[in-house]
């Protein structure tokens, strides 16, 4: 596939929109119903305004099934053919954990990535799945007439977490993108300027490749910024909350950078 716009997007961009109508095709056919639903920085936007929704390059799909190239073909046959009717070209791609749908038009481009598990690493984390699966929500793609099942925020906000406390221990200088661990008013402005760093980095990062720090202090801001807006602007289940998070080995260690995220993030939970 020749050189193409992979730009961040939102689920408000058609082409987006286009690829969430293609997944939700997925639950036509009883070979891949109840098997996917969408994680990752899609799953955040789908339950968020648009004016906090932060730009992702891709639609990620967390699959219960084994997957090899051939069983991905298979499996993602019915988007694929979606989107070839929308006139997209399409490409599919191997790549080390997940498999690519990518498709484009006009120099327009975007990917649709799907977990890649064999038996035995799926084995291992079946029960999870399982779990998130069945907190899973469906959410309609705005302005069409396609539906997706999408993660819980709980169980989207949780993994972020667990990350952002191993970023944060192993680069102490990203303790100021969460002011010092200190409670701070979410404004509308916060919101916009966050969005603003977010952005400028991500640019900065593709004319840097290969700056591990750099990788790492985008994803701990983005990953800090979703999960503060989903605390904020949509809310937890308290009960599900702390239920997700004692599920997680990580978070049974009281650590500063611990006390400090939960303390910024989630400032209403009661930790």
């Amino acid at each position: 596939m020749r050189k193409l716009n992979y730009l961040a997007r939102t689920i408000d961009d058609d082409i987006i929109k286009d690829g969430l109508c293609a997944v939700s095709v997925l639950s036509d056919d009883p070979e891949s119903r109840n098997k996917y639903f969408v994680v990752g920085g899609v799953a955040t936007q789908s339950y968020l305004p648009s004016s906090c929704r932060r730009p992702t390059s891709d639609i990620d799909l967390a699959v219960l099934r084994p997957l090899n190239y051939a069983e991905f073909k298979f499996f993602s046959k019915r988007p694929k053919e979606f989107l070839g009717d929308l006139g997209y070209n399409i490409e599919t791609r191997k790549r080390q954990a997940s498999f690519h749908l990518a498709f484009s038009k006009n120099d327009d481009a975007c990917v649709i990535e799907f977990a890649r598990r064999n038996n035995h690493n799926l084995k291992e984390r079946i029960k999870r799945l399982e779990e998130e699966l069945e907190r899973s929500r469906f959410k309609f793609v705005e302005e069409r007439e396609a539906s997706y099942p999408v993660s819980s925020p709980e169980d989207i906000a949780i993994p972020k977490l667990v990350r952002s406390i191993h970023f944060l221990r192993e680069n102490p200088n990203f303790d100021r993108y969460i002011h010092g661990g200190h409670i701070v008013p979410l404004t509308e402005n916060l919101i916009s300027r966050n969005l603003k760093i977010i952005s400028n980095l991500r640019e900065e990062s593709i004319i840097n490749i290969g700056n591990p720090e750099l990788v790492e202090r985008l994803r701990f801001i983005s990953d800090s910024f979703d999960i503060r807006v989903l605390s904020e602007v949509v809310g937890f289940n308290p009960d599900l909350l702390e239920k997700v998070m004692n599920s997680w080995d990580a978070l049974k260690e009281n650590s500063s950078e611990k006390r400090k995220l939960l303390n910024y993030l989630l400032p209403s939970f009661n930790h």
